[in-house]
């Protein structure tokens, strides 16, 4: 029982995953046909955005939990408590400034950043811009963290809790990056799973990962238009103050309320990790990586 939990999950990953590779192949004829009938490219392609991810991400979660019988309170879609909204921010801003110098760092060490949703902002009035913080922070956040958290982490729990917060991490990063930019979203992943747990709601995670690709929308918008040019040390430098002065705080509220006791200590698996590792020798997690290293090698090689 445990491990189909594991196999049913790892099956969902892998048709999300050719899914995604999908969408990038009718991309163009399908945000062409829609600009064709608004009229507007930068509203065509943010429109496509949303209904891919919801088609990608929310539908096959929502078709999953269906067929799984899996209740709401078992995805840990509940409440949570508005005193922990500010331990939420600095630990997002912390994991984001963090992940800009880990992003920065491998693009010094392999030559290239990879392609985001990001990389071609091109909102101008308010309706693009509205569309664009739907289709690049208000929907994502929403239906990776359903997938990632609310399903793939509560079933890979029965191998232990710590297995599942570093496993939907590592799927988190997969779907988002090649080898050259890994370790952002690995870290990310990590950080979602740590609220999503410690707090007890998937809620917070989405939380979490709206403020996260909103400080990167709006830093991509800065630095586009006024044309920033900065010197390699001069970013890393000042990224890594940043990063050290809202850690110090973030660490300090997650302090008080470990002390307050309103958040718990993460389960320590009855078993060995490497133990709960063997569950993940499945034909469709194998698949999904497999996959995931083909597609990280003609890219880098392209």
């Amino acid at each position: 029982m445990k491990l189909n939990s594991v196999k049913a999950s790892s099956l969902l990953l892998l048709i999300v995953f050719v899914l995604l590779l999908l969408s990038s192949l009718i991309q163009a004829p399908a945000i062409q046909w829609l600009n064709t009938a608004t009229g507007d490219t930068s509203m065509a392609k943010y429109i496509y955005m949303t209904a891919a991810q919801t088609v990608i991400f929310i539908l096959p979660s929502v078709v999953y939990s269906i067929i799984v019988k899996k209740k709401p309170s078992q995805m840990r879609l509940r409440g949570f408590r508005p005193a922990h909204i500010p331990l939420i921010i600095f630990l997002t801003l912390t994991t984001s400034t963090l992940v800009i110098v880990l992003n920065y760092v491998a693009a010094q060490i392999f030559g290239q950043t990879g392609e985001t949703s990001l990389s071609g902002f091109t909102a101008t009035n308010t309706p693009q811009i509205i569309m664009a913080i739907v289709a690049l922070v208000v929907v994502p956040a929403v239906a990776e963290e359903l997938l990632l958290r609310g399903i793939v982490l509560s079933d890979f729990e029965s191998q232990g809790t710590r297995f599942a917060i570093v496993m939907s991490a590592v799927a988190f990063s997969c779907i988002h990056s090649s080898f050259y930019n890994f370790l952002g979203p690995l870290l990310a992943g990590l950080v979602y799973g740590y609220i999503t747990y410690k707090l007890g709601s998937v809620i917070p995670a989405m939380l979490s990962h709206m403020i996260n690709n909103l400080f990167a929308l709006l830093l991509s918008m800065y630095i586009k238009r006024a044309n920033i040019q900065i010197s390699p040390f001069l970013f890393f430098f000042v990224c890594l103050i940043v990063f050290l002065i809202i850690l110090m705080i973030t660490l300090k509220l997650l302090e008080q309320m470990l002390t307050d006791r309103r958040v718990k200590a993460v389960y320590v698996p009855p078993k060995p990790f490497y133990t709960a590792l063997r569950s993940l020798l499945n034909i469709c997690f194998v698949v999904f990586l497999f996959i995931w290293i083909i597609r990280s090698v003609f890219e880098i090689a392209g």
